[in-house]
This record gives structure tokens, sequence and C-alpha cells, in this order.
């Protein structure tokens, strides 16, 4: 029965976890198969649909924790920096694009610094405001199309430039949004240190 309790009370962070080793065999499957871009595709998808499903299981079974919600932007994050790689490891990725994600790789690295900021002060809130999860739904849609068109392209079919500017127009989009996120942590933090 204890096995239960616990298991009932770290439902949420199991879900997180798998969501965690989904990332490792993406990235996997990124370093050594590069070529099929389309299970990458499937892979990803699963990992950003279930995102949400560890902060419903917490709030309705009422588990939430400090230490889930870091957890959770913990695993987020990582997932996000493996699709990242895996896009600007392609080969079939036009250099604007790439050049349009490195922002977002800077603004991760900060926002993955204010999960350490949170751990190390634990009463501060690292969870997602308005402008982080307005950033992470554009964001997961920009790395889906990418990911998708690489694997488009891979099967020899022709892509047209103008949606990988759109994707890079997304990605930068998701920047603006992830710099008002970073802006939203500072200025509440700094509300509580004073």
């Amino acid at each position: 029965m204890n096995y239960l309790n616990w298991t009932f009370r770290n439902l949420a962070n199991l879900v997180t976890g798998i969501r965690l080793a989904m990332c490792i065999v993406i990235a996997f499957l990124g370093f050594f198969c590069s070529s099929r871009m389309d299970i990458i595709f499937w892979w990803a998808l699963v990992a950003i649909l279930t995102d949400p499903i560890d902060g419903i299981i917490a709030r309705k079974l009422g588990i939430i924790s400090s230490f889930g919600a870091k957890f959770d932007r913990f695993t987020d994050k990582m997932l996000e920096f493996v699709m990242f790689a895996i896009i600007l490891a392609s080969p079939h990725v036009v250099f604007w694009l790439k050049l349009a994600v490195w922002p977002m790789v800077i603004v991760e690295a900060l926002l993955l610094g204010t999960i350490y900021f949170g751990v190390r002060h634990r009463e501060m809130d690292v969870s997602a405001g308005w402008w982080g999860k307005a950033k992470m739904i554009l964001v997961s849609v920009a790395i889906m199309v990418s990911t998708l068109m690489i694997a488009v392209i891979q099967r020899s079919i022709c892509v047209p430039d103008f949606l990988q500017t759109v994707i890079a127009i997304t990605f930068l989009i998701s920047f603006a949004l992830g710099i008002m996120s970073l802006r939203g942590h500072m200025h509440q933090w700094l509300d509580q240190a004073f």
C-alpha cells in the first residue's frame, strides 16, 4: 500500500519523467537516425502534446509541488534544446532559419537559469506566466513544423523557401515572448526580494 501511496503522490512527476526519457530517445534518434526525421517528428509530437498532462494531473489530484513545477520546466527546456540541436544540425534547413533559432537557444538558456535560481532560492516561483506559456506554444509549433518540413525534404519533396522564412519569423516572435517572460521573472523576483 505504501508503494501505491508514493505513486499517487508522484504521478505528475512520473509523467514528467517519462517526457524526460522521451527527450533522451529523441536525442538518440537525432544523433544516430537523423535521416529518419519522420520518426523524430512523431516522438517529439507525443512529447510536446503530453506536456500539459502532468500539470493537469497535479492540479486535479491536489499534488502540486515546487519540485514538480521546476522538473516540468526543466524537461520542457531539455526537449527544446534537443529539438533546436536537431534543427541546427540538419543540412536541409536554410541559413536564415538556423540564424533565427540561435536567439531561442540563448533565451531558453537564460530561462533555464531562472529554474536554477528558483531552486537555489526555494521561495522563488519559477512557474511560467502568460508570456512563457505563449512562447512555449509558439516555439512548439515552430519546432514541429520545422521537423515535419525536414522530414518532407528528406523524401525529396520540394518545400518552398517562404515556408522556412515563416518558421524563422515564428522563432523570432517566440524569442520576443521569451524576453517578456524573462522580464516578468525578473520583476517578480525583485518584488519578492525587496
